[in-house]
């Protein structure tokens, strides 16, 4: 069964980036450190309209260990999307390489566009991430 498909564009009006670097706990981290950072978007929802959601909030995760090209397991999706009260909330996972690039350029970030399947009983799984540092809305 195919799920059916809503890109879900978001124009972008704030972000905070979060960082830490930390020992690693044997049990749960391969290595001797243990790194995070994640990239927090907010914005107005611009796409679909109309939309019961009209804010988003959107964690963009940095991962240093995606799963391989090849891998047993295909991908089935970058992280999920969850509406609650008048927000979109989105967590993706991201290459590392590639959040340390957006962190970079955030204040320039205009609009992230979520390919996901459609929300179902408020939540879904995000398929593909656009961010752009220019947002037309004609062109969206």
């Amino acid at each position: 069964m195919v799920e059916p498909i809503t890109h879900y564009v978001v124009a972008v009006t704030g972000w905070d980036l979060q960082w830490l670097f930390s020992i690693a706990d044997p049990k749960h981290d391969p290595g001797p450190y243990r790194e995070h950072s994640s990239l927090t978007v907010r914005g107005d929802v611009h796409r679909p309209t109309p939309f019961r959601y009209p804010h988003a909030e959107i964690i963009l995760s940095g991962r240093t260990r995606l799963p391989e090209p090849g891998a047993a397991e295909a991908p089935q999706s970058l992280g999920y999307l969850e509406a609650r009260e008048e927000i979109l909330h989105a967590y993706v996972t991201v290459p590392m390489d590639r959040l340390t690039l957006l962190a970079a350029v955030a204040d320039r970030i205009r609009l992230v566009c979520l390919t996901s399947t459609t929300l179902f009983r408020r939540r879904g799984h995000v398929r593909g991430l656009h961010v752009d540092t220019a947002f037309d809305p004609e062109d969206w």
